[in-house]
C-alpha cells in the first residue's frame, strides 16, 4: 500500500483446495461404508467438509447404501472452494436371505441373479452353478460365501434340519365296528393327525369310518423338515345276525331246528343269545309254543356292536277232540264211536282198523280201544287221539276134565 512516499505490505498466501487423489472409488453395495480421509485421498486442505449423495456425514463417510448403484460425484470444500471425485457403487449381489432347508431335499440352485460370481462352502457341489446339496453339507448352520464377477463379497447362512425319527406309541392295526373312540399317540409330540372321517383329532372311531381298510398319518413339522408316518388300520365287516329254520310253520307240539348265522366282525368268537337268554349253541331245537311266535337272536363277538334279528314262526290252530259212543252193550257186538273237532278248516279223520276207516263215525265192536289220526287238510298237521266203545266185560267159562287119567269111560 502507498501513500505518499509511504509505502506498506501484506502478504496473502492462496492454497487451492484440491482433493490430490482422484482416481474413482469403487464400492459394494454390500460395503457398510468408506471413509473419504486425506490418508486414502490426499485432500487438502484438511478440515473441510463432504457433501453429495451417498455422504452419510460431512467428514468423508459414503454409504453406498445412501447413494445406490451407479456412479456418483461428490464433492470437498475447504475455505469457499470446492473439488470433486467420483465414487462408483457396484450393483448387489442380490443373492438369497438366509433360509433353513431338510437335509432329505433335492440339492438345489442358490440366488445369484448376476453371472459370472462363484459361491463357497459346505455342501457346495458346483461354485458357478451354486449348486447346495443339503445331504452333503449335513445338518447344522453353513456360512456360505458368493464372491460376484466385480469381486463384491456376500454371504448367506442355510440352515440344515434333520428329519424327526416318527413312531407310534398307541395305534390299532386292526379293529371290530363299533361306537367307541381309539386314542392315538405318536411320538415326538406336537403333529397332526389325518385319516378320513372317522378320525377327529387324535381320536379314531371306528363306526364313522365304516369297514375295510383306512390309512391314517402321522404329520410332524420340525424346523424345515416335514416328516410323515403311516399306519393301516382294518375295520372289520359289520357283524351281522342271521337266522335259519328248517320250516316256516310248525304244528303244534312240533319242533324246529333253528340255525344261527353270523357274519363280519371277529368270526372266531361268536356268541349267540336266543330270545334273551345266556349265550348259547349255534342250533337250536324250538317246540311250538300254542300260538304264532318271534323268536329273537343276538349276535355278539365281544368286539363289535352287537346285532340283532328275529324271526317269526307260524303255529298252526291247534285243535281238540270231543267224541260220542254207543251205549254199553255185549262185548263184541256192534257199536260205534264218533269224533267231535273244534277246527273250522277241512280235515280228515282215518281210524286205525283193517282196513282203514276215513269218517268221523265208526261203526266197530264194542269194548275195543280205537285209535285215530285227525289230518287238517289244509296246513297238512295232524293229531292222533284213542276212544273205547263201551261194553260189558267179556264173559269168560272155565271147564276142567275128568277123571284126568286115560282110563276108558266105562264106569259111568
Amino acid at each position: 500500500f502507498r501513500a505518499g512516499r509511504c509505502t506498506d505490505l501484506r502478504y496473502i498466501t492462496l492454497m487451492p483446495t484440491r482433493i490430490g487423489r482422484k482416481d474413482t472409488v469403487f464400492l459394494c453395495a454390500e460395503d457398510t461404508g468408506r471413509r473419504l480421509t486425506h490418508a486414502n485421498q490426499q485432500i487438502a486442505p484438511s478440515g473441510g467438509s463432504w457433501f453429495g449423495k451417498g455422504i452419510a456425514h460431512p467428514s468423508g463417510l459414503f454409504k453406498p447404501a445412501l447413494a445406490g448403484y451407479g456412479a456418483h460425484r461428490v464433492y470437498y470444500r475447504s475455505r469457499a472452494c470446492t473439488d470433486s471425485m467420483v465414487v462408483v457403487v457396484r450393483p448387489g449381489t442380490g443373492i438369497q436371505n438366509d433360509t433353513a432347508v431338510c437335509i432329505s431335499s433335492a440339492a438345489f440352485r442358490l440366488k445369484a441373479p448376476l453371472s459370472g460370481g462363484f459361491f463357497v462352502g459346505p455342501g457346495i457341489t458346483n461354485a458357478v452353478q451354486g449348486l447346495f446339496n443339503p445331504a452333503i453339507a449335513r445338518s447344522g448352520n453353513h456360512r456360505i460365501i458368493y464372491t460376484s464377477r466385480y469381486g463384491c463379497r456376500d454371504t448367506v447362512m442355510l440352515r440344515v434340519d434333520t428329519v424327526p425319527a416318527l413312531r407310534w406309541d398307541a395305534a390299532p392295526t386292526q379293529t371290530c365296528l363299533r361306537d367307541t373312540g381309539f386314542v392315538l399317540r405318536a411320538a415326538p409330540a406336537g403333529g397332526t393327525y389325518s385319516g378320513g372321517n372317522g378320525l377327529s383329532g387324535n381320536v379314531f372311531n371306528p363306526r364313522r369310518a365304516g369297514s375295510g381298510k383306512h390309512v391314517l398319518q402321522y404329520r410332524l413339522q420340525q424346523g424345515a423338515c416335514l416328516a410323515t408316518l403311516p399306519l393301516d388300520v382294518e375295520v372289520l365287516d359289520t357283524l351281522r345276525a342271521g337266522i335259519r329254520s328248517d320250516r316256516d310253520s310248525l304244528c303244534p307240539d312240533e319242533t324246529a331246528l333253528l340255525t344261527a348265522s353270523a357274519s363280519g366282525g371277529d368270526r372266531f368268537s361268536y356268541r349267540y343269545a336266543w330270545n334273551g337268554g345266556a349265550p348259547g349253541t349255534a342250533v337250536q331245537s324250538y317246540q311250538s309254543p300254542n300260538g304264532s311266535t318271534v323268536v329273537r337272536l343276538r349276535v355278539s363277538d365281544g368286539c363289535s356292536d352287537p346285532d340283532s334279528t328275529s324271526l317269526p314262526l307260524h303255529v298252526f290252530e291247534r285243535y281238540y277232540f270231543t267224541s260220542q259212543v254207543s251205549r254199553d252193550t255185549c262185548y263184541g257186538q256192534p257199536g260205534f264211536a264218533e269224533l267231535g273237532i273244534t277246527l273250522n278248516e277241512p280235515f280228515r279223520v282215518t281210524w286205525h282198523t283193517v282196513p282203514p276207516t276215513d269218517a268221523r263215525r265208526l261203526q266197530a265192536p264194542a269194548g275195543i280201544r280205537y285209535r285215530a289220526t285227525v289230518r287238517n287238510l289244509l296246513s297238512g298237521c295232524m293229531r292222533d287221539t284213542a276212544v273205547t266203545i263201551p261194553a260189558y266185560r267179556n264173559l269168560r267159562a272155565a271147564f276142567s276134565v275128568f277123571p284126568q287119567s286115560p282110563e276108558c269111560l266105562n264106569n259111568i
